[in-house]
């Protein structure tokens, strides 16, 4: 395993696909990874080098402050979060101990 991803020879492919009874191996159509970007269907992946950012032939450069907006953003949206895990735990727990009527009044 190399760098996280599972990976698989060509010649381990083409014993499943032959034992498995689903023809050749050059029976099927294999595309790289240019092909799959002109499809749409993969994109290539973000590079970061210090604030230079690079996806395929695309590079840009972030300042500070864009990195401490993006920070905060990100800030906000994890406290959202919480906030709405902690208003579901109250709510349970309120479920729990207090009897409700039909309105949501307790009892």
């Amino acid at each position: 395993m190399a760098g996280g991803q599972l990976t698989v020879s060509m010649s381990l492919m083409d014993k499943v696909v032959t034992r498995t009874g689903y023809g050749d191996l050059n029976d099927w159509v294999w595309f790289t990874p240019e092909d799959l970007q002109v499809l749409g269907l993969w994109k290539t992946h973000l590079l970061c080098y210090g604030t230079t950012r690079v996806a395929g032939d695309e590079e840009w450069v972030m300042t500070r402050a864009d990195l401490k907006a993006k920070a905060k953003v990100r800030k906000q949206a994890r406290k959202e979060v919480e906030k709405r895990i902690a208003a579901r735990a109250q709510f349970a727990w309120e479920q729990e101990f207090f009897w409700v009527d039909e309105e949501g009044n307790r009892i």
